[in-house]
């Protein structure tokens, strides 16, 4: 009758077996942990930079307002608004500080943008954030307002109040779309980070 061998794992001969599967586990264990802080880093300060990205709306249509005001009364606040509304799209597009707006303590430190689309987005508002304030210190300074713009606009009114009224729009109108493919992108990085732990 042949004897039946036992298993025996912790035995001698084991012990080779029972330390590759230890390493297997901590290797996997590691690769999980490092995988999952690499998708949530990539996924921190989102909020911030949608709540700067919606917050260039607000200020496109502020700096409109302080212009007309500034036209009969004081002349500090559109340039004010302006250093802020510039700041905060540098901000937005290679990081730095975004300045606060008075009254809402809002000032954050950004991450630059690395999505090449995010990237060519902000780069659009940038330059309309330019055509804006520049067309808002020509009308000041009852000087001509300059046709040519800098972001590809096809602005055909004349009126300089009325372009003002049009390129805030715009900046207004980008600065949502940046805002909306940051959230996008945000929640892209949560749904992989998901996947990862899945799989």
């Amino acid at each position: 009758m042949a004897t039946r061998s036992k298993f025996t794992p912790f035995a001698t001969r084991g012990r080779r077996s029972v330390t590759a599967i230890l390493l297997t586990f901590a290797l996997s264990s590691a690769l999980s942990v490092s995988l999952s802080i690499n998708s949530t880093a990539r996924s921190s300060h989102r909020a911030e930079v949608v709540q700067i990205a919606a917050r260039q709306r607000t200020l496109a249509e502020a700096y409109v307002a302080d212009v007309l005001l500034a036209q009969t009364t004081w002349a500090l606040a559109p340039r004010r608004t302006a250093t802020i509304l510039s700041a905060s799209a540098t901000a937005l597009l290679d990081g730095g500080e975004a300045p606060a707006v008075e009254g809402d303590d809002d000032a954050t430190v950004l991450p630059p943008t690395t999505e090449p689309g995010i990237r060519r987005q902000l780069e659009q508002e940038q330059r309309l954030v330019n055509d804006l304030i520049d067309t808002g210190a020509a009308l000041l300074n009852d000087q001509p307002v300059d046709t040519r713009l800098t972001a590809g606009e096809r602005i055909t009114v004349t009126d300089p109040l009325l372009r003002l009224r049009v390129l805030a729009a715009l900046t207004s109108s980008v600065s949502l779309n940046a805002a909306r493919s940051i959230s996008a992108a945000a929640d892209r990085a949560v749904g992989e980070s998901v996947t990862l732990q899945i799989v």
